[in-house]
């Protein structure tokens, strides 16, 4: 499918699909990867987005990760935009308001609820449950999952990605996880354009690393 010219409830499928395969690429690789889902969505969107290479030691990748995300960039939103504890707390308890609000449960995410993993998932969420409503002819409810995506994607996932990725890159990542921050920059892009007509330069600017975590 073409994600530019489906009908609503198809792009919010394709975009939901979207955050969830990202979260699961920035994700620890507790198990091999199934490329065929990626592979498919790319068909779909981005079809001259260089493709991911083929996993041949699962270790190797488990290593990478650990050097990335333990010693080189901060996957969370409060280590780009809070300069201060009680900052770090005010973003901390809006992102739950926003879970609590569209019905996930907190006591059951394992991590700090501002982690780039658990940001892109509940992007999925919603995206999933406008789709639903679509389907089903419920615009109402379908208008309330879209503005709130916005709203998240304004507020928090798409305010420090952008610098995020910028460290990633900065921390020459290998070919693999390379790949994830072009596919993720690409569908970011589209989503910022899509949300609110706002340039992935004007993005990057405003929000600088701070490593403060």
């Amino acid at each position: 499918m073409n994600a530019d010219i489906e009908s609503p409830a198809a792009q919010a499928g394709w975009r939901s699909a979207g955050y969830r395969l990202l979260s699961q690429l920035f994700r620890y690789p507790d198990k091999p990867f199934s490329l065929k889902a990626i592979e498919e969505w790319l068909s779909s969107g981005f079809p001259d987005q260089p493709r991911l290479p083929k996993v041949e030691n699962l270790s190797d990748l488990q290593k990478e990760h650990i050097r990335l995300f333990h010693r080189n960039v901060f996957p969370f939103e409060t280590a780009y935009v809070a300069q201060d504890s009680k900052t770090k707390e005010k973003i901390i308890a809006d992102i739950s308001w926003f879970y609590h609000e569209f019905g996930v449960d907190t006591f059951k995410i394992n991590h700090d609820v501002d982690t780039l993993v658990e940001e892109l998932e509940f992007m999925a969420w919603l995206s999933s449950k406008e789709e639903r409503a679509l389907m089903v002819g419920n615009l109402e409810n379908a208008c309330v999952y879209h503005e709130a995506e916005g709203k998240f994607l304004r507020e928090h996932l798409g305010r420090w990605l952008p610098a995020f990725l910028t460290d990633f890159r900065t921390a020459e990542a290998n070919a693999f996880f390379r790949v994830v921050a072009e596919i993720a920059e690409a569908f970011l892009r589209r989503e910022l354009d899509r949300e609110f007509s706002l340039s992935w330069e004007e993005i990057s600017r405003g929000i600088p690393a701070l490593r403060n975590v």
